[in-house]
């Protein structure tokens, strides 16, 4: 059961919790007595921390059983969810899961050592994560307690202070959960990693197979509601290799440590990022008393309030406009069900927030068409959409009388820039009887879709407006603008990607407009390649360039080159904000005469970012400067304004 402070569940956490509890229930149709804990709570995430690395990378769970000849395996257990068929972004989702398994190898085999100051407040504190899952509810009571028995005897001994202490495996699954995936269930191994990983995928077969099954067997179920957090894993032929990481434990003044025996490296990866699709676990606390204890309330799991990271892919495998790409998709899956004509549409917003690429998603992902796309300013003639759609060969060679045009998307970008006479064609593809007259031919549109985008609707006639679907797309918010970094980075670092710190560092210096923030990523790259080649002395790696890549150096290489101080603004908003300082109110021209700035368009970008600061305001009188700005202009350092960047007003 998922418990929020307050609200609703969002849709990420929904599903997190969905794969959870089809991982659960994995488990439930297998291994009966492993014990799987959550890695999402306080103790847990403290655990992490006293590891080998930073211990900011985690996976989702992990699982004790006990294994042949007394000895014990735990698997670090990481889960990928989604409501489509594929996974979008598939190879960099689970690259970035084997960091997250491997970060918390990392730390249990640390935690079975007993070297180093923290080997004892390890311990107890692993001790401690795994009781508070065995102690939590799971479903009816006479069960809970029966299984506890078992939990309790298992880590008594995993445990245990006697020379004789038990080898301890430690091996990771990635769990891909693919809820409309028609393909079988499969388990491939991950090569090339640190410890034992491999990858399982559960399709919509065994989904619904696995939501079918009786969680406690027929035993008496409970009516009370149960958290249904994943309490056991299934050990199944062919998901792992043999060769797997070994703890030999042995007595330590700490009371619970273990010697590490191992024959791969110890050395981790840190990792500043969360899971993308994955809830909080949120239960209600209670006391411990040793891993034998039996109890009879929830234990305390955890708040996470902070943002996910990496950040949440939305339904069409973009960042932000979360629920208009839903929507699309139900839309999408409606009118295919039913075998009706996808809605023609007017997206509708500000530059830069993904009018072109949401329409290619909408192309290929929902329609499986390719988009024939115009550019609404260069669109002059109504001849060249049929030029157009006869290099597509959706049109007969020598069309005549009356032609239909064959299945396709047509999109049309900035279509408030298209001439009188191609928006009269356009509107009549867009009426009901979808035919309009180009030349001495009459086109029937009826199986043609149309997606049109617009910065400015205003320029738009009624008719323009109402005909197509109209979608409105928000601007971007500073955590999603530096979600779209992080995507980019991954891309060109071939890894995890930059950490949320640095990406929002980067976000906010350019003042969260999509295309700049993105475009900056070539020159920051290169500028930290020259650093890192010339420490190295050789060509570095993608990796060795992304560890150089932190908040502190990215802030440091903007003001140097770039010249934006931690809010965005540059030598030129300073100037503006001193001109108005010694002027006062003053009107467009005079600033700009004064400033230098010839192109109108350049001195609006300029004021836009300023007032949405709130630096200045404009009035009757014209520009002026506000107390903020002043205030901007007399501090030492500069004042923290990143809550004002983001182009969206929540």
């Amino acid at each position: 059961m998922i418990r929020k402070q307050s609200g609703r569940p969002d849709n990420a956490s929904v599903l997190g919790f969905v794969g959870m509890l089809l991982a659960a229930r994995r488990v439930r149709s297998g291994d009966q007595n492993a014990l799987v804990a959550s890695v999402d709570g306080e103790i847990a995430r403290l655990w992490l921390k006293l590891g080998p690395a930073r211990g900011d990378k985690r996976c989702d769970l992990i699982a004790v059983r006990r294994a042949g000849g007394g000895s014990f395996r735990i698997t670090c257990i990481e889960v990928k969810t989604t409501t489509g068929a594929a996974l979008p972004n598939k190879a960099s989702l689970v690259d970035y899961a084997a960091k997250q398994i491997e970060q918390t190898a990392a730390v249990l085999l640390s935690t079975f050592d007993d070297v180093g100051p923290f080997v004892a407040p390890r311990s107890e504190m692993l001790k401690e994560v795994l009781v508070r899952a065995a102690s939590s509810r799971w479903g009816a009571e006479k069960k809970d307690v029966e299984q506890r028995k078992i939990w309790g005897e298992m880590l008594k001994d995993l445990f245990s202070d006697d020379v004789e202490s038990p080898v301890v495996r430690v091996d990771g699954e990635i769990i891909l959960v693919m809820l409309r995936s028609t393909e079988r269930e499969r388990v491939t191994p991950l090569k090339g990693r640190k410890i034992p990983i491999s990858v399982r995928t559960i399709t919509e077969k065994t989904a619904e197979e696995l939501f079918g099954i009786d969680l406690d067997e027929k035993d008496e179920v409970s009516d009370d509601p149960v958290d249904e957090r994943p309490g056991l894993w299934a050990e199944e032929s062919g998901s792992m290799t043999n060769d797997v990481s070994e703890t030999k434990p042995g007595r330590s003044a700490g009371g619970g440590a273990r010697r590490m025996v191992s024959e791969r490296s110890r050395d981790q990866t840190g990792l500043s990022s969360d899971d993308v699709e994955s809830g909080t676990d949120n239960s209600d606390g209670t006391d411990t008393n040793g891993a034998s204890s039996e109890l009879d309330r929830l234990s305390e799991a955890g708040n996470d309030t902070g943002p996910n990271w990496p950040p949440r892919v939305n339904a069409l495998g973009m960042i932000g406009q979360y629920e208009v790409a839903q929507e699309l998709v139900y839309q999408a899956r409606k009118a295919k069900g039913w075998d009706e004509r996808f809605l023609d549409k007017l997206l509708v917003g500000p530059a830069g927030v993904g009018k072109t690429t949401l329409a290619r998603r909408i192309a290929k992902q929902l329609l499986q068409l390719e988009p024939i796309i115009f550019n609404g300013a260069d669109l002059r003639r109504p001849e060249m959409i049929v030029d157009r759609l006869l290099e597509a060969g959706k049109l007969p060679t020598d069309p005549v009388g009356t032609v239909d045009v064959d299945s396709c998307l047509v999109f049309i970008d900035e279509v408030h820039a298209v001439t009188h006479q191609v928006s009269t064609v356009l509107l009549s593809a867009l009426d009901e009887q979808r035919n309009t007259t180009i030349g001495n031919v009459v086109y029937n549109f009826g199986d043609v879709v149309f997606l049109l985008a617009t910065t400015d609707p205003g320029r738009l006639s009624e008719a323009f407006q109402s005909r197509p679907d109209k979608t409105m797309l928000q601007s971007y918010t500073l955590e999603e603008m530096a979600g779209i970094v992080w995507l980019r980075s991954v891309e060109k670092l071939d890894q995890a990607g930059l950490s949320r710190e640095t990406c929002i560092e980067i976000a906010a210096r350019m003042q969260c407009s999509p295309r700049p923030s993105v475009n900056i990523l070539e020159p920051l790259v290169a500028n930290f390649y020259g650093t890192a080649e010339h420490t190295l002395g050789r060509v570095p790696t993608r990796e060795e360039v992304a560890e150089l890549i932190n908040e502190t150096a990215v802030a440091q290489w903007f003001e140097e080159t770039q010249g934006t101080d931690r809010n965005g603004l540059s030598a030129g908003h300073i100037q503006y904000l001193k001109l108005l300082r010694t002027r006062g109110a003053s009107a467009e021209e005079e600033i700009r005469r004064a400033l230098g700035i010839s192109n109108r368009a350049d001195f609006v970008i300029l004021s836009e970012y300023l007032t949405r600061l709130n630096l200045i305001s404009v009035g009757p009188g014209g520009r002026s400067l506000t107390s903020d700005g002043r205030r901007y202009l007399t501090a030492s350092s500069p004042l923290d304004l990143r809550d004002r960047i983001s182009r969206r007003i929540n």
